[in-house]
């Protein structure tokens, strides 16, 4: 609750505090840069610019699922004795090459005299005139104002002053990465949808592990392997959670995956492993080599975050691997390409070991099988192809195993109720009052918290016509009468319960399930 509180506290915060400019760390900047989203690109045009939002200097944390943040106020406190000026330490200038340069040039309005910028010495101290963002490369560049001269030069090129650095290592903060954004952008004047800040969040995940080298955990396995990682006894959460969990093949006898570990030259998994368990897996995915078009195919993901299928997406691109475009259990031939380009086939195509095989697990993509050639397809107009979409070791039947013919399943994460504890209050419908901080009490305004007032008999002074004042008895001040000298009084706002109601879910303590959004049943991942 202390945590939702908090994030409550730094979302306020960012949206109220007036005309400041926004500051990112170089490894936050790094990851926006290596985001393609709208919302990447509209949180970099936001630094080093002022708007009606907290300087807050923005950093990512060890957790990919929070950013940091300090107040203005906090900041303001540390940067108090920090000078205008920066020390040059050694390294290259911008040149006045005005078609290289011209754009960066253009935002610190620098104006270019002479054909070479001004060399100041190791150690000289310049004047900062401005900063601006290169849109280009995404570091910060930085005009500096020396006596003899001006330049260009890159902002790490500069020697961190103590006082900076602490603005990144105290008095910090962390918010939650989706709230912290909207706040900011919002306060910015850019306005995003729900779906678009989740589709940002979710690459922002998936960029945080790829700068943690999170594909280490990533393993491409055969044969007998596959039916090991597909049983749910291998899974971090087992089948608690996300299509991981959720898979029809999850808790299936290791037989029915014959077609798989039986032709080892042409089907894999990719598996990716738990960072904090390596023996579990979080995520898996067929990968085919297809027999036309000749290409290497990566199958429908399953994963236990939404963020992982991103990744699985990135670590495709890498190898440069196909991936599907739309991950369900659909045959289609749409795929995406390891440059990110849409392509359409008319039919994928794999070659396996001719023959019956006595077991059969539902096959996503490649569901139409003729035994009497070993081809697996998605062309299911051959006329002579059984159909794998049999949860229980078949292929006969076309009614769903896992829905039975509804065509929808409870919701995993609401269990059906259409509703979750709301994300804010944790389910209890109430939040730490804001302008008492959950203490039921707010300092006297009459007294600024002192409990005590000016004595109106002798005015402060003590005395009344020469002899000690009686009604102060010579102190010169009173019990505020406001507070009766305690300095504190019941907190308008909460009453003094030191709690408010959420306002996110109306103190309810329920908001709607983000996975269903509150339709209590999701399509079945089995038959779509």
């Amino acid at each position: 609750m202390i945590t939702n509180y908090s994030e409550f506290l730094v979302e306020q915060a960012i949206s109220m505090i007036n005309e400041s400019e926004v500051a990112y760390s170089q490894k936050f900047r790094k990851l926006l840069k290596d985001i393609d989203s709208p919302v990447s690109k509209a949180l970099s045009e936001v630094e080093t610019k002022d708007f009606d939002v907290v300087n807050n200097y923005f950093d990512i944390t060890d957790n990919k699922d929070s950013i940091s943040f300090i107040t203005d106020r906090k900041a303001k406190e540390i940067l108090a004795g920090e000078s205008k000026y920066a020390i040059y330490s050694d390294g290259p200038l911008l040149t006045h090459n005005m078609e290289q340069n011209g754009t960066i040039f253009e935002l610190l309005n620098y104006t270019p005299e002479g054909s070479e910028p001004y060399h100041p010495e190791e150690g000289e101290k310049g004047e900062i005139i401005s900063k601006a963002v290169s849109p280009t490369s995404g570091k910060v560049y930085v005009r500096l104002k020396f006596p003899e001269g001006e330049c260009v030069i890159n902002q790490e090129r500069l020697r961190s002053d103590d006082l900076t650095k602490e603005v990144w290592s105290k008095n910090r903060q962390s918010i939650r990465v989706g709230r912290g954004i909207r706040a900011l952008l919002t306060s910015a004047g850019k306005e995003f949808t729900a779906a678009e800040i989740e589709d940002f969040v979710n690459k922002y995940k998936s960029a945080f592990e790829r700068m943690n080298n999170i594909f280490r955990y990533f393993e491409l396995v055969s044969g007998d392997d596959i039916a090991y990682w597909y049983s749910k006894k291998n899974y971090l959460y087992g089948l608690n959670k996300g299509t991981l969990g959720n898979s029809c093949m999850a808790d299936v006898p290791s037989r029915y995956f014959q077609i798989y570990t039986q032709n080892p030259d042409v089907c894999s998994l990719l598996i990716l492993k738990s960072e904090s368990d390596p023996t579990k897996i979080i995520g898996r995915a067929l990968v085919w080599k297809l027999s036309s078009p000749e290409i290497t195919f990566m199958d429908r993901i399953y994963y236990t975050e939404d963020s992982q299928m991103q990744l699985f997406r990135d670590y495709a691109k890498l190898k440069k691997w196909y991936s599907k475009k739309r991950n369900d259990s659909s045959p289609e031939a749409v795929v995406i390409t390891p440059d990110g380009d849409e392509k359409n086939f008319d039919v994928l195509v794999c070659n396996i070991k001719k023959g019956s095989y006595s077991n059969y697990p539902y096959v996503d993509t490649l569901k139409y099988y003729e035994d009497w050639k070993g081809v697996l397809s998605t062309d299911q107009n051959t006329g002579s192809s059984i159909c794998l979409e049999s949860t229980s070791g078949g292929y006969e039947g076309s009614e769903c195993d896992r829905c039975g013919g509804e065509g929808r399943v409870d919701c995993w994460r609401c269990d059906g109720e259409g509703n979750v504890d709301c994300s804010t209050c944790d389910g209890n419908g109430e939040v730490e009052c804001n302008k008492c901080e959950g203490n039921g009490e707010v300092e006297c305004n009459r007294c600024d918290g002192s409990g005590k007032m000016e004595c109106d008999e002798c005015d402060g002074s003590g005395e009344v016509d020469g002899e000690t004042c009686s009604n102060c008895d010579g102190d010169g001040e009173v019990d505020c009468d406001n507070c009766d000298g305690k300095g504190k009084m019941e907190c308008p706002s909460c009453d003094g319960n030191g709690e408010v109601e959420c306002d996110d879910c109306d103190g309810r303590g329920r908001e709607d399930c983000p996975e269903c959004g509150g339709d209590e049943y999701l399509d079945c991942p089995d038959c779509n």
